[in-house]
């Protein structure tokens, strides 16, 4: 090999120029761009600039940029024709930056593009139909920016090759894929499916399911009016894929196949049937089970030992009855069980060991009996523990206070729990410190709890509000022990409507947000009310500005379902007749 081929410059000139104009129409804050200079030497090859990738024709050695990958960069600006030049693209990622125009229909020029992600700017005008001319593309994500217009069959209808598609988060004012289910599916082989979101009010047609890959990584469909049944497939996925199909109107049985998922997201439906969950004759991967708001009745299935994987199991908001069988204690590996509002009646069962548990919801049930002595011991790891508006009763037990990471704990409206308060509560140490970070996982924090005296759902980041302990509605009696007032992170302290008499223990004023002093049930004493009254009025006027700003916008920042719901109102304000 000649010792000065190492220097030989790659870069075709008419492509370096084309990088070149492309950087003189950006704005940036950041030098990521220095390497690319106007000296044409060796060592400054455009091949060897940041973010280019160049490779060589094999029968005739030329060398032509083949990629350009500059995601997350800090870029803004327009982009121009300058791209058009750079005809071998194959691969262009300009994602999470800060372009507010790109000139699709140029970039549909780039007939050899296989790999285009223009997510996360803030894109505007609609989607050109030339983009549909780009048939050896495979991946497409124009996810998150503000693209609006109609999006039809013409534009994708030559996409044969097309494998992962994702146009969610953009605002859609004048027309979406809906209503229609789109057809040009009909033709696509994909890996990776989000259009979420699109006000498909139709049946998803029997082609769609049997078109499904075996290599399915991603499909969401969530958050439309999608009616009708799933039809029961022999499909065994080889990939273990994340399906939501959440917020429709699918009905009926649940096919079997869909539990050879990962995460399996099937919330707000009309589903009325599980018992498929025992046609499963392996091992399922399944690690997220999401099927609350449904219409499923009767006894749970008695199979749960094909579901070994499980982490997370959300049946709340159903018409289940009955008690939790046995076979529930194969999920030996379970980090948040949701029951909340059904019918499930008897007692806890004396195998409820799930030593890893973080969430245990039971709110609104039939549930009965003694309070389990064992909960403290067999649940050791519980952040939230909510026994709310069910039969319990007898004395509160000792082996709560072994519950160390406790944030949030709800034992309210069961109306006959008596006795006296634990004095070894200051043994939640997870509430002694203000700062203390949950350990609650983010698809597990959304919590509904009592705030200012009504029910409200508290989103997950809003962390301060998840610390909690609620005894309300109930037959306690004796004093408030005074530790209580060690536990400083707590936020809400519910003690109202039970028969507690003496002092109110020094200093407990310093909590932020106190809802005992009821006269009607409680006989408490000491602490001047008509400060702590004051005292609560000022943190929730505080509280309300905090929570308001960043409730509204933090969350519409971080979360998909927020923003689509939130821009959704923005389209009908815009649109309302004057």
């Amino acid at each position: 090999m000649p010792p000065n081929l190492a220097l030989e410059i790659k870069c075709r000139e008419s492509e370096r120029q084309a990088l070149l104009s492309f950087k003189q129409s950006l704005v940036y804050r950041y030098d990521i761009l220095s390497s690319w200079t106007t000296q044409a030497k060796a060592n400054d090859d455009c091949c060897n600039w940041i973010g280019v990738g160049c490779s060589n024709n094999i029968t005739g050695g030329d060398y032509h940029i083949t990629r350009l990958d500059l995601h997350n960069t800090g870029l803004m600006g327009e982009i121009g024709s300058s791209l058009t030049q750079l005809s071998h693209l194959t691969y262009l990622d300009l994602s999470s930056n800060e372009f507010d125009q790109i000139f699709l229909e140029d970039v549909a020029s780039l007939i050899n593009l296989n790999y285009l992600n223009l997510s996360y700017n803030m894109l505007r005008g609609p989607i050109p139909q030339s983009l549909g001319q780009l048939s050896n593309l495979e991946y497409l994500n124009l996810q998150f920016n503000f693209l609006e217009g109609e999006v039809s069959e013409v534009h994708f209808s030559k996409l044969k090759n097309l494998k992962a598609l994702d146009l969610s988060d953009n605002f859609l004012r004048n027309c979406t894929l809906g209503p229609y289910f789109p057809r040009w599916l009909r033709t696509q082989n994909f890996s990776v499916l989000d259009i979420a979101g699109n006000m498909i009010s139709d049946k998803i047609p029997r082609w769609f399911w049997n078109n499904l890959s075996p290599n399915l990584l991603f499909l969401d469909v969530s958050y439309n009016f999608i009616k009708g049944k799933i039809p029961n497939l022999s499909l065994k996925f080889k990939t273990m894929p994340v399906i939501i199909l959440g917020v429709n109107e699918f009905e009926g049985t649940i096919p079997p196949f869909l539990f050879g998922a990962q995460n399996l997201d099937l919330s707000g439906n009309k589903f009325s049937d599980i018992s498929s969950l025992c046609e499963v004759n392996y091992s399922s991967p399944l690690y997220l089970l999401d099927i609350c708001g449904n219409q499923i009745f009767g006894h749970l299935p008695r199979c749960w030992n094909r579901m070994l994987n499980l982490a997370s199991l959300s049946l709340a908001y159903n018409y289940f009855s009955g008690k939790i069988p046995h076979s529930l204690s194969n999920l030996t590996r379970l980090k948040s069980l949701n029951l909340r509002k059904n019918h499930f009646s008897g007692e806890f069962p004396s195998w409820f060991n799930f030593t890893d548990l973080i969430v245990l919801d039971v709110v609104d049930n039939n549930f009965s009996g003694n309070l389990p002595s064992w909960i403290g011991l067999r649940l050791p790891n519980l952040v939230r523990l909510l026994l709310k508006s069910n039969n319990f009763h007898g004395n509160l037990p000792l082996s709560l206070c072994n519950l160390r990471r406790i944030e949030v704990l709800d034992i309210s409206q069961n109306y006959n729990i008596s006795g006296t308060i634990p004095t070894c509560i200051y043994k939640f140490d997870a509430l002694t410190k203000t700062l203390n970070a949950s350990e609650v996982p983010d698809y597990l924090k959304d919590l509904v709890m009592m705030w200012k005296g009504k029910e409200t759902l508290i989103h997950g980041r809003n962390l301060q509000l998840q610390r909690s302990i609620d005894l309300s509605c109930n037959r306690l009696t004796g004093e408030i022990p005074n530790k209580i007032t060690e536990l400083v992170g707590l936020v809400v302290l519910n003690l109202s409507r039970n028969e507690l008499t003496g002092q109110i223990p020094y200093n407990i004023g310093q909590l932020q947000s106190l809802d005992f002093l009821d006269p009607s049930r409680n006989n408490l004493c000491g602490e001047n009310q008509d400060r702590l009254i004051v005292q609560d009025l000022l943190f929730a006027i505080s509280s309300g500005f905090i929570i308001g700003f960043w409730g509204i916008f933090g969350s519409l920042l971080l979360f998909k379902r927020w923003r689509l719901a939130y821009f959704k109102f923005l389209r009908n304000i815009i649109e309302k007749p004057l």
